[in-house]
């Protein structure tokens, strides 16, 4: 989240030619160049601790360095990012907007506060700071993801595609802003237009299990059935403990009426999330399709106690006699 680059300010010798009918500036500058020092040893030791892991004692560094030397953004900004590792986000916050005043155009300090503001879901904060960073430097693609990602977490589908297609064309590399924007354009009805983006983005990252869960969304969305299980297989190999791609594995299976390996998805899904209820609701409805109705209503007691509203749909469903469509996560 922030650049390891220490800014580090080198620190001159005084100079010898200084008289002795000045010893109080002398003193001063000697003082003063001692101090600078310190702050700097100070910074580079709680980058050391931030970099192990000890967060209380980076922070304890990095308050030293700003005693000592506090017209430094850099100190602020390191000091808020390891506030943020530890989850002192008021703390955090304080310490970005320090940097900040110093430096008004201090990128990286506005990237990591707009990070805080979407951990604390105060949306509105983050979309602020990350369009800062646009205007402050237009070809900076990191400040277009995070502000597509954002608009999305706030349903702004139109502004989340359209900050994320800046970020690819400012870097055309980027698998992972191709990988959100096809989950953007599935959310949005644009299928062809998903398969397109996340097969670029697998084309660049192979081994990327988002790309490849969402691309198996998009070709479910698209009845292709035999791609959606190939994809979602793929991920699994990737990630075996994904209890989203297992149950969304047997939502294909159950469209395509093999409930019997939907079945056994929606087991795994569950083996891994016990308290996953989507995938509850969805194996019931697999007992369903092959007709073992006590199989359903073991798993609708188990809803009742816990999903009302799945179990009641599937009690709908169960005295009905019909086979619906299971729930896709």
């Amino acid at each position: 989240m922030r650049d390891f680059l220490l800014c580090l300010i080198v620190i001159t010798g005084i100079q010898s030619g200084v008289t002795s009918a000045q010893p109080r500036v002398s003193s001063v500058y000697e003082t003063a160049g001692r101090e600078l020092a310190e702050a700097d040893a100070y910074h580079r030791s709680g980058t050391h601790l931030l970099e192990q892991g000890d967060y209380q004692a980076a922070i304890v560094a990095f308050e030293m360095a700003i005693q000592l030397k506090p017209g430094v953004a850099q100190f602020h900004n390191d000091l808020g990012y390891v506030n943020f590792l530890a989850a002192h986000y008021p703390q955090a916050i304080k310490a970005y907007l320090s940097a900040i005043r110093i430096q008004p155009n201090y990128r990286t300090a506005y990237m990591n506060l707009g990070m805080v503001y979407s951990q604390l879901k105060d949306y509105e904060k983050a979309v602020s700071c990350f369009t800062t960073i646009t205007v402050l430097d237009p070809t900076y693609s990191s400040a277009y993801y995070n502000l597509g990602i954002t608009y999305y977490q706030t349903g702004q589908i139109t502004k989340s595609a359209i900050a994320l297609e800046q970020a690819i064309r400012l870097n055309r590399y980027d698998a992972q802003a191709m990988t959100a924007l096809g989950s953007v354009y599935i959310d949005d009805g644009r299928i062809d237009q998903a398969i397109a983006i996340l097969s670029q983005a697998l084309t660049i990252d192979p081994g990327s299990q988002a790309a490849r869960r969402y691309i198996g969304n998009a070709y479910f969305k698209d009845r292709q059935y035999h791609k959606a299980i190939e994809s979602y297989e793929q991920a699994l190999k990737l990630n075996s403990r994904d209890a989203e791609v297992h149950n969304n594995l047997g939502v294909v299976y159950n469209a395509a009426r093999d409930f019997k390996r939907a079945i056994t998805s929606y087991q795994h899904a569950l083996a891994i999330a016990p308290e996953y209820w989507e995938a509850r609701y969805n194996l019931a409805i697999a007992y369903l399709g092959l007709n073992t109705r006590n199989n359903a209503l073991r798993e609708y007691a188990i809803l009742k106690k816990n999903a009302p509203q799945l179990a009641d749909n599937l009690f709908d469903m169960i005295y009905a006699g019909q086979v619906v469509n299971a729930k896709e996560h």
